[in-house]
């Protein structure tokens, strides 16, 4: 009889630990969720209304308790994940002095593309060593990382043509920084 009744307990103890734990454990982000609050997406959402610059932004948020990869996430998700707008926002968080492998991160597990990442953290002072530990966290390549690097410019901001051509394939590929609206190359006669 000890036998069944060990097997007995041992079943309550496997059923007890799927059915009840869950329930008492916190909730893990979800992919592809903001792990802000209600409350601090409200705030950020009204200091984007209030046009505040980034870097206002990010001071205020991390003055508040709030990770600056969540934050980089939120505002690229904010953006649709406008290349010039990446750009700024983890520009912004950079030289505001917070962790540029967790903005490199939150922008990209936002969907920005890769490259406008990259040239944004490098003319903000990010390591390469940061910047690819933050991209191969995300899933990308060693091969799409390189040319990200290789395709950029280490300084200014982007616009007015500034961007070659896109790459192609993994997470968060898309096309060229600035330009023309249409995503396509600048004509040679125009600028």
């Amino acid at each position: 009889m000890s036998k069944l009744l060990r097997v007995l307990f041992m079943f309550g103890v496997v059923f007890a630990s799927k059915m009840i734990a869950p329930h008492l454990l916190p909730a893990a982000t979800a992919p592809g969720a903001s792990a802000l609050s209600d409350a601090q997406q409200a705030s950020l959402t009204t200091a984007l209304a209030e046009k505040k610059p980034y870097a206002e932004i990010f001071n205020l948020a991390v003055k508040a308790g709030m990770d600056v990869g969540e934050v980089v996430y939120f505002l690229c998700k904010k953006c649709d994940n406008d290349p010039a707008q990446v750009y700024e926002i983890v520009y912004a968080a950079i030289t505001g002095g917070n962790d540029a492998e967790k903005a490199v991160a939150g922008a990209l597990r936002a969907g920005a593309q890769l490259k406008a990442v990259v040239q944004a953290a490098r003319a903000a002072g990010a390591s390469r060593e940061a910047i690819t530990a933050a991209a191969t966290q995300q899933g990308f390549p060693p091969h799409l990382i390189s040319n990200a690097f290789a395709g950029g410019s280490a300084g200014g901001p982007v616009g007015g043509g500034a961007g070659g051509g896109s790459l192609s394939s993994g997470p968060g590929a898309g096309g060229p920084i600035g330009g023309d609206a249409g995503g396509g190359n600048a004509s040679p006669s125009k600028p």
